[in-house]
């Protein structure tokens, strides 16, 4: 049974943050009741943040797993998308609840355009465990 799944971050279209299903399309503001509204807050909310650094300055690839109403989010600063702007980042939803490993594996199969183009390791090491809401 497929797993429902998500990508927020810059694909294919030039500058900006979108919400994406599986094979890239377009997913709106995502499935009716789910906890992240019309999908803006996963632009950076999610992301590792070291105190003290900028956004735009932050190591690519570090991950950070965060748990929430259901749903696993992974999330990395990564500027190999076509929006250029220092602080973008790639936010994966995955539907339940999943070790870091486990999303990194689901999220690598559902968007496998993402991680191609990737020059960087995604860090699992640290990474950051979190339940609930980050804002």
């Amino acid at each position: 049974m497929p797993i429902a799944a998500y990508y927020m971050g810059s694909y294919g279209r030039g500058p900006g943050m979108r919400l994406y299903g599986s094979g890239m399309a377009d997913a709106g503001a995502g499935p009716p009741r789910w906890p992240f509204g019309d999908g803006g807050v996963l632009d950076s909310t999610y992301a590792p943040v070291k105190p003290g650094v900028r956004r735009d300055e932050e190591p690519q690839g570090r991950a950070r797993i965060t748990l929430v109403g259901g749903w696993t989010v992974l999330a990395f600063w990564d500027r190999t998308g076509p929006d250029k702007r220092g602080a973008i980042n790639s936010t994966f939803v995955i539907e339940g609840t999943h070790s870091p490993h486990e999303a990194l594996a689901l999220a690598t199969e559902y968007f496998p355009q993402v991680f191609e183009r990737l020059h960087f390791e995604v860090s699992l090491e640290g990474f950051g465990w979190f339940s609930g809401r980050t804002h």
